[in-house]
């Protein structure tokens, strides 16, 4: 299993690079949460509300079969579109642990990584799935 290091990890928090990067982050959190809306609202599903704190909220969710369908499709659309499971860690760090909005994308994106990090050979990105 590969080792995940967060985006900032070797960045100072006051130097060009750091903006940089949080720039490049911030855009990839609105490409994922524009994913999530999108499968949810299609599905006609709300986001769901989350109790506790991670790792625990992940091991309490209860997700209904139709949630289960619609998080695997949001793992096959993130990796067909190049967003791997260590951007979709990075992505959560930048959510709030308190609002309640944050925390029902924070269990959606999390649920959705540890399925492309866990089961790869069921998300490959289309071009490797031909060599």
């Amino acid at each position: 299993m590969p080792c995940y290091s967060q985006w900032d990890d070797y960045l100072d928090k006051k130097s060009a690079d750091y903006a940089r990067a949080k720039s490049k982050v911030e855009a990839k959190l609105l490409a994922v949460k524009h994913i999530v809306d999108y499968y949810y609202c299609a599905a006609k599903l709300e986001l769901p509300t989350v109790v506790g704190t991670a790792p625990a909220f992940l091991k309490d969710a209860n997700p209904s079969a139709k949630e289960t369908h619609v998080l695997k499709m949001i793992a096959h659309h993130c990796t067909c579109d190049g967003i791997d499971f260590c951007t979709l860690y990075d992505v959560t760090t930048l959510l709030s642990k308190t609002r309640k909005k944050d925390r029902a994308y924070t269990r959606i994106i999390l649920v959705c990584a540890n399925e492309i990090r866990g089961y790869p050979e069921q998300f490959q990105h289309p071009d490797e799935r031909r060599r």
